[in-house]
This record gives structure tokens, C-alpha cells and sequence, in this order.
């Protein structure tokens, strides 16, 4: 029987597939495995046993042969990034992009963004170099080319910036080399956007990355600018409405606002600040409307309670006062008559009692 020594780690098959996960979201963000074990605690040959098994399932695929390797998405990598989302599984180490907690419903996914650095002196293309936890790595930089456009060059790249990796692209042309940043999406209130406080945070993100790769790769730029890119502002749809994101695209006629179902979210979608600044505020908008719908159909009721009141006593009052002037009118016909009445026969006792002047004839 054993007395002394470490009792053995016994894992739910929960854990396992957290550690899964985790070290895959390690892995897609180019993490090198040393890295990963330094920053898990995982051992090594659970981080290789489990990285050949996302090979071979086809999760991941080599993006880098060399030393370090390094990864991204394999064609199933979408399976283990929805996941991801619904597992909530915190990825906590340095240089991996966390799983965002469920948003509230008064705010909007800005993204869509694009600024460009026009640059001063170019420096290192293909790599740079950074210091992760003491240990100095190499990562690739502009090692995607895409099909050259009029004469133009263009690349591809990744940028880390806090806990997630930016998209870069470099643009080379015969009079002009820019660099391009998509800062990440960012959510932000009614209010934030129409302060344009996502320009100030996306203008924030460039400037960092200008003054990364200025340190770790030599390059100088000038100030960021904006593109003619369209900002796309995204807010969760109603429940109703998530049978028709992923099955109908709509949009309406100004082409201003459109069904969303893209990287898994279902949204109502906009290109205009102002209109989805209103969508957020509609809700308490309705909420306050119906309130006072409410207490003007009650005062409507009141006020018809009332005229249904007057009107009774007005018809009272026309009963009363028809009844009244008829009996007014028999009095005073009545008054009439009697009048008359004394005015004839006084007539007559007059004509009786007066003596006859008159000539008697024979």
C-alpha cells in the first residue's frame, strides 16, 4: 500500500477537453509549444500528444516548419472554435486571443476597420522579433503574398497586440509603400459611437503597432489615417430573427443595415453609426413608448368616463328643464285663460249695469 509520495491526478473528461481547447487556441495563435508549456504548467508530452492529434484530425495544419513550428486553423479548426465559444474556456496566457463573455444587449460590435500608415523607412519584411517570457522568438511577418493589383504588391501578417493578434497588410507600390492595421472589433454603447470614441481606440491600436514593429522590426511611419473602408456596426438580433440570419440575406433598400450571421453571431448589421446607435436604444425606446401608450389610453378612458358622466346629466338636465318649461307654459296658458275669463265677464256685469239713454219707438 502506498503511504507517501503524490496522490495521481485524476481528470474529468471535462477538464481533458478544456486542456484540449486551450491548447488548441494556444496553437492557433502561433504559440509556440514551449511557450504553451511554459504558461499552462501543461507537461510537454501532453502539449505534443495532443497537437499531433489536432494535426492528424485535420483541427490544425503546420503554417511554419522550422524551429519553433508553427500553427494555424485546419479545415474542422471551425468545430473547435464554436467550442470554444460555447464552453466559455479561459485561455488566460499571453498572446491568445480570450473568449469573449456573452455581450450585453446595449452594445455594438464595431469592426470592419481599417486604417493605413504610410511609411517613412521600411524595415524588416518577413519577420520580427519578440521577447516572450524572458525567451526571444522569431515570428513571421509579411510571408503571405496575394496576386499583385495594377502594379501593386501586397502581403499578408499578424501583429500581437495584447491578448490577440491584429491583421496587417503591406502595400507596395512604385511611388508609395503603405502599411494597413485592422484593429480588432470592439464593442461599444449608443452613447460611444456617437462620441466616435471607436476612432479614438482604433487610431489607439495603430499607433501601438506602428511603435511594435518600429522597435522590434525597424520600420517608421507617419500618422494613421482612415480609409474609405465602411465601418460595420453589429448588434445581436431578437431570438425570433436567428432562424433568418443563417438562411436569408437581407438588406434594406439604402443597403444601410443587413442580416448578419458571420463568425457564428447573428446581428442586424450596420454601415451607418446614427441607425445603429437608435437599433440599441429602440428597445427601452418601445419599453418607454408602451408606458405612455398606457397612460394616455387610461387618461382616454378617464376622459370618456367623464363625457359619459356629463352626458348623462346633460340629458337629465334637458328632461328637467322640457318638463319644467311645459309646465311653465300650461301655468302661463292657463293664467291666459283666466284672464280672459275675468276680462269677459267683467265685460259683461259693466254692460249690464248701465242705464238705457235710448228712444222708445212705437
Amino acid at each position: 500500500m502506498q503511504l507517501t509520495g503524490e496522490v495521481p491526478l485524476i481528470r474529468s473528461d471535462e477538464e481533458r477537453e478544456a486542456e484540449r481547447l486551450k491548447i488548441y487556441a494556444l496553437l492557433v495563435e502561433e504559440t509556440p509549444q514551449s511557450v504553451i508549456v511554459d504558461k499552462t504548467g501543461i507537461e510537454k508530452s501532453r502539449v505534443s500528444r495532443i497537437t499531433a492529434e489536432l494535426l492528424k484530425n485535420e483541427f490544425l495544419e503546420v503554417k511554419v516548419h522550422g524551429k519553433p513550428i508553427l500553427y494555424r486553423k485546419g479545415k474542422n479548426g471551425n468545430i473547435l472554435d464554436k467550442a470554444l465559444l460555447q464552453r466559455q474556456v479561459a485561455v488566460n496566457s499571453s498572446g491568445v486571443t480570450k473568449v469573449a463573455p456573452i455581450r450585453p444587449p446595449n452594445v455594438t460590435r464595431v469592426h470592419h476597420l481599417k486604417y493605413r500608415l504610410n511609411v517613412i523607412r521600411k524595415g524588416d519584411v518577413e519577420s520580427f522579433k519578440q521577447t516572450v517570457n524572458g525567451n526571444e522568438i522569431t515570428r513571421p511577418l509579411f510571408t503571405h503574398a496575394r496576386k499583385p493589383y495594377r502594379g501593386t504588391q501586397r502581403y499578408d501578417g499578424k501583429v500581437p497586440y495584447n491578448d490577440t493578434f491584429v491583421t496587417v497588410e503591406l502595400e507596395e507600390s512604385s511611388n508609395r509603400t503603405s502599411i494597413y492595421i485592422c484593429p480588432p472589433a470592439m464593442d461599444m454603447t449608443s452613447d460611444e459611437i456617437r462620441e466616435g470614441k471607436h476612432k479614438q481606440q482604433a487610431v489607439k491600436v495603430c499607433t501601438d503597432i506602428a511603435a511594435f514593429l518600429q522597435s522590434n522590426a525597424g520600420w517608421q511611419f507617419g500618422l494613421p489615417e482612415e480609409t474609405d473602408w465602411k465601418v460595420h456596426y453589429g448588434c445581436d438580433t431578437p431570438q425570433v430573427m436567428k432562424g433568418l440570419t443563417d438562411r436569408i440575406t437581407m438588406h434594406s433598400t439604402d443597403h444601410k443595415a443587413m442580416l448578419s450571421d458571420s463568425e457564428g453571431r447573428h446581428e442586424m448589421e450596420f454601415t451607418d453609426s446614427t441607425q445603429a446607435a437608435v437599433w440599441l436604444e429602440l428597445p427601452g425606446e418601445v419599453i418607454r413608448l408602451k408606458g405612455s401608450i398606457r397612460e394616455i389610453a387610461e387618461g382616454i378612458r378617464e376622459i370618456n368616463d367623464v363625457l359619459q358622466e356629463v352626458k348623462t346629466a346633460l340629458e337629465s338636465t334637458t328632461q328637467i328643464n322640457a318638463i319644467t318649461t311645459e309646465v311653465m307654459a300650461r301655468d302661463a296658458i292657463q293664467k291666459v285663460k283666466l284672464r280672459k275669463a275675468d276680462a269677459k265677464n267683467e265685460v259683461e256685469a259693466t254692460t249690464a249695469s248701465l242705464p238705457y239713454e235710448g228712444v222708445a219707438y212705437q
